[in-house]
């Protein structure tokens, strides 16, 4: 009885950590590390850095760190966040506002691109000076298309939010009908509290903002291995 139970646990461990590697194919690798603070990508002046010389975060003006109350809408930054709650209460706002409540959970990528004020290392990919932000391209096909990584997308006319529609500006438009191309949507929906900045879309995985839901599920996934470990 106690050998196959052993053999059931470590068959388990097994297949978790094979699902794990097939996930890790499919999705691309986690963020990287923020760069140095003299870097030219954020031009932030001094008052932007705290005494160990790490950025602030633009929204608290002070390093990330656990959120209490825990968040609501950008809950996945809780751990380590550049928001307190009153900011995710009013992105959540902001949000509803854009595509209603109905709608929202439809959309994974839109929700993380709004939350982008709550994510700890959201001033690495800030310019200060040019008041621009950083992001992915094949983040932002996710956003625009409402869920496709193919950044061929982004040059062409998305139905994605078409069913929901967009309240943009004050008033109520069809994606397909409003926006030739994603450079058009990304001018007229920004993240809450960065209105007067600009979107930057760039090329590959470096130092711009790319985050999904995979790439918490793989963490998810090697959290579950190393609790099936101690487990056995």
């Amino acid at each position: 009885m106690i050998e196959t139970t052993l053999v059931q646990r470590r068959t388990l461990i097994f297949a978790t950590l094979l699902i794990t590697g097939i996930i890790a194919q499919k999705g691309p690798t986690p963020p990287p590390p923020a760069p140095s603070s003299d870097t030219p990508l954020t031009s932030a002046p001094q008052s932007y850095f705290t005494e160990d010389g790490s950025l602030k975060c633009t929204l608290k003006q002070k390093e990330a760190s656990q959120a209490y109350p825990s968040l609501k809408q950008c809950y996945i930054y809780t751990r380590s966040s550049c928001c307190t709650s009153v900011h995710d209460g009013y992105i959540q706002g902001e949000l509803e506002n854009l595509v209603s409540d109905s709608c929202m959970d439809n959309f994974d990528a839109l929700t993380q691109y709004f939350c982008f004020g709550c994510f700890a290392k959201q001033s690495s990919y800030l310019n200060y000076t040019t008041r621009t932000i950083r992001v992915c391209k094949d983040f932002a096909a996710r956003v625009w298309s409402g869920g496709n990584p193919d950044i061929d997308t982004l040059s062409r006319p998305s139905t994605a939010y078409d069913n929901c529609g967009l309240h943009v500006n004050s008033s109520i438009k069809i994606q397909s009908q409003a926006y030739k191309n994603a450079t058009y949507f990304f001018k007229d929906v920004l993240p809450p509290f960065f209105e007067n900045y600009q979107i930057e879309l760039v090329d590959g995985l470096s130092n711009c903002y790319d985050w999904s839901m995979r790439k918490i599920m793989q963490a998810w996934m090697v959290a579950s291995v190393l609790l099936l470990l101690v487990w056995v």
